[in-house]
């Protein structure tokens, strides 16, 4: 419906850069996505908001989950890592979710 077409809209609006590389559009982008259950599009979204704004652990620990909904393992243990270093305050949710996905990760490598 209508909050789809306004993602397509906004998508569209932070490819072109309308308003130069601008971190707070990909984030709009990335919020309607993850309200309409748009996982691919809001991995992608935070994705290149987090390249947008460096250090930004909110969008980097979204990023991270979504990732690991799309069983994309590597790379959300990737950033779950870079919170443990990169947080002033330890998040022991954040090392849980590492464990996690390194146990996915090695999980899937051995079914295969």
């Amino acid at each position: 419906g209508d909050k789809s077409r306004a993602l397509e809209f906004l998508k569209l609006a932070a490819e072109l850069e309308v308003a130069g590389p601008d971190y707070s559009l990909w984030m709009k982008v990335a919020k309607l996505a993850e309200d309409l259950g748009r996982i691919e599009d809001a991995f992608d979204a935070y994705e290149v908001a987090s390249l947008r704004k460096r250090r930004d652990y909110e969008t980097i620990e979204k990023r991270s989950a979504f990732a690991a909904k799309l069983k994309k393992y590597k790379r959300a243990a990737k950033g779950y890592n870079m919170l443990l270093r990169g947080r002033k305050a330890l998040k022991l949710t954040d090392a849980l979710e590492l464990v996690k996905c390194y146990e996915n990760e090695y999980a899937g490598v051995a079914s295969r």
